[in-house]
C-alpha cells in the first residue's frame, strides 16, 4: 500500500523524521545498487520486499527550492519500519528514484 501524508506541522525534514521515530520507524535505511540496507543487520531489502510505503513531503516555509525533500516510510516483509529521505526534484537520488519506481510497479501488479 502506498500512501501520502500531508506536510502540514513539519517545518523540517527533522521534524518529519522524529514524528516517524515516535510512530515505530527505527531503521534510517542506506540506499544502495540493490536496494535498501538496514545497516544494523546488514541486511538489504530489494524494493519487491517493500510491503508499505508512506511519502511525506516536507515544503518548509519560506526555503529555497532545493531546500524541500521528501521522506519515505518503508514497511518490509518481515514488518521491520524504517525510512529514507531525499531531496526533491532536480536534486534526487537516481538510485533512489529507480528503486522506488520497482516498489510502485509490485504494487500496481498486485492490484
Amino acid at each position: 500500500m502506498i500512501t501520502q501524508r500531508s506536510s502540514v506541522g513539519f517545518d523540517t525534514l527533522y521534524d518529519a523524521i522524529e514524528q516517524a521515530k515516535r510512530e515505530g520507524y527505527s531503521i534510517e535505511f542506506v540506499i544502495n545498487e540493490r536496494g535498501f540496507l538496514d545497516p544494523d543487520s546488514g541486511k538489504t531489502y530489494l524494493p519487491e520486499s517493500i510491503t508499505a510505503m508512506e511519502v511525506i513531503r516536507i515544503d518548509a516555509p519560506y526555503s529555497e527550492p532545493d531546500a524541500q525533500s521528501i521522506l519515505y516510510l518503508l514497511q518490509t516483509v518481515d514488518g521491520r519500519r524504517g525510512w529514507v529521505s531525499d531531496a526533491y526534484g532536480p536534486y534526487s537520488n537516481e538510485t533512489l528514484a529507480g528503486h522506488l519506481s520497482r516498489i510502485v510497479e509490485n504494487f500496481n501488479s498486485e492490484s
